[in-house]
């Protein structure tokens, strides 16, 4: 009966609830609140003491976007993933996650969302101190809809890697989830690069950072001509149209795998 009340219950705020319950006093918590703090105040200091330039706001907002997306933002997500399903391996080897009376869907949904939910809250966070910063302790022009504009794309743009990593953390691990984050922070690194130029939009770990650097172009002191500018749009709609339909496909498949699964053996 209780259980059953449990999953009338159970709605999505709910289920967040529970699962941030479940991070408590664990490392997580307090890596997801420094981590990103400690980012952008390092950006802040070592351009502070720079005289003010017209390139100098496109410059930081660069460092910023490339930092986070091409090197926090894979490695976090891949640990992220990984530490959220290692505590249901640890608590009963998953026989109390997967054994409730809730729903398929509402578990394998709210893990995800609690996924998003935290990486968004990073991700906000960060812009959030770097903005604040900037305006405080230089005198570095901000434009706070640009860096809205950019956090807000790149939440969106790393939601299929939200997906991909709560898939491989319930299939093999934390293990797999954090070397996979680590593959990802190198052809992140490489296809921020002229090297990624014609192929960014295949790749996932490449959505977040060429996308989330659009909004930066309008910070130059001169937009590239006009025969740029389509290519740079023609590659961000080709990217955006990629990421959308790999989230979807991420998390429909990754659902309909959850559905069948009965968890891991102890070995593996």
């Amino acid at each position: 009966m209780k259980q059953a009340d449990l999953a009338k219950q159970a709605n999505l705020a709910v289920l967040l609830q529970i699962e941030w319950l479940k991070l408590k006093r664990t490392p997580l918590q307090w890596l997801l609140l420094a981590g990103p703090i400690g980012f952008a105040a390092l950006i802040v200091w070592y351009y502070a003491g720079r005289a003010v330039t017209p390139g100098l706001p496109a410059l930081i907002f660069d460092t910023f976007v490339q930092g986070a997306s091409s090197l926090a933002l894979p490695i976090g997500i891949g640990l992220l993933g990984g530490y959220v399903i290692l505590q249901e391996e640890l608590a009963g080897n998953f026989n109390g996650f997967l054994g409730t009376a809730i729903s398929r869907f509402r578990l394998y949904g709210s893990k995800l969302l609690f996924m998003i939910v935290l990486m968004a809250s990073a991700i906000a966070l960060s812009t959030l101190t770097l903005a604040a910063g900037l305006q405080w302790f230089t005198s570095v022009p901000v434009r706070w809809d640009i860096l809205a504009a950019a956090a807000g794309i790149g939440i969106a743009a790393s939601l299929p890697l939200a997906a991909l990593h709560l898939w491989v953390s319930l299939a093999w691990g934390m293990g797999a989830s954090a070397a996979l984050g680590g593959g990802g922070l190198l052809i992140a690194a490489l296809s921020a690069t002229s090297l990624g130029d014609a192929v960014w939009p295949y790749i996932p770990w490449a959505w977040p950072v060429r996308l989330s650097s659009m909004p930066g172009l309008y910070l130059l002191p001169e937009l590239p001509d006009e025969a740029v500018m389509d290519y740079l749009w023609q590659k961000t709609y080709q990217g955006s149209l990629l990421a959308a339909v790999g989230f979807v496909v991420l998390w429909i498949g990754g659902l309909l795998w959850f559905w069948r699964w009965e968890g891991r053996k102890a070995q593996e």
